[in-house]
């Protein structure tokens, strides 16, 4: 008969894994794949971004200069006549044209659009402004007998 002393207790063995060292090939090659897509995606949005701020700059730009020519044409240094495409004279690429509706409402009142655009050297359009303000025009009696 067999005796506890007898019995072998066998104890498990844990198998051991071999330790890793670095990364395989497969695992390089998609983090190069995912760096590479985000840096795509991050060149995207400065592109875009890059572009918004253009076209503010130019948008505030032309606002400014149709503001200018508005000024002019209230205080009289210009006729408030309609005038087609006509470039300013410190830079080409801007134009500006002014359309005149006389007589607004039967009102001794003009109703003045300033259109102010941006075109670049290749011919393409990237920015356009327009403004529109009521002028009062001053009837101009040459005799007593009209204002009767």
């Amino acid at each position: 008969m067999k005796t506890r002393s007898d019995r072998k207790i066998v104890s498990k063995k844990t198998v051991l894994i071999p330790a890793r060292r670095g990364l395989s090939l497969f695992e390089v090659v998609i983090a190069a794949t995912i760096l590479a897509g985000s840096f795509a995606m991050l060149s995207q949005l400065i592109d875009v971004g890059q572009q918004a701020s253009l076209r503010t700059s130019l948008e505030l730009q032309g606002l400014v200069r149709a503001e200018t020519v508005l000024d002019e044409l209230v205080a009289g240094v210009t006729e408030v006549v309609t005038t087609g495409p006509s470039a300013f004279t410190d830079d080409p690429n801007w134009t500006y044209e002014v359309v005149v509706e006389n007589g607004y409402q039967n009102l001794s009142l003009d109703y003045v659009f300033v259109r102010v655009t941006h075109v670049q050297n290749n011919g393409m359009q990237n920015a356009r402004v327009e403004l529109s303000r009521l002028i009062y025009v001053p009837v101009v009696l040459e005799s007593a007998e009209e204002a009767l």
